[in-house]
């Protein structure tokens, strides 16, 4: 892997990982939305909780967001927990 020019994303021949950006917000909503739906979590995405794991905004405001893109298209991304860095995912502070 080598740094992009930006020197702050990592890329290979396949994939490159690098800070989320504001064009990327959509991409990361649908990514949550689908796995917590497809893992059966909720059955339905009008679920009161869907809206909170879909606020990117407030997760990039507090935590580094990072994705993972192949050939222009997110397919990944990472948030780690405020708390607990290794944790994936994010719990909204009071």
């Amino acid at each position: 892997m080598t740094s992009a020019p930006s020197g702050n994303a990592v890329s290979d021949s396949r994939l490159t990982i690098r800070p989320v950006r504001i064009e990327d917000y959509d991409d990361v909503r649908r990514i949550t939305r689908d796995a917590y739906l497809e893992a059966g979590y909720f059955t339905d995405e009008a679920h009161p909780y869907v809206a909170v794991l879909s606020d990117i905004e407030h997760r990039a405001e507090h935590a580094e967001v990072w994705v993972a893109e192949r050939d222009g298209v997110i397919v990944v991304y990472r948030c780690p927990d405020l708390r607990r860095p290794a944790v994936y995912g994010h719990r909204r502070r009071r």
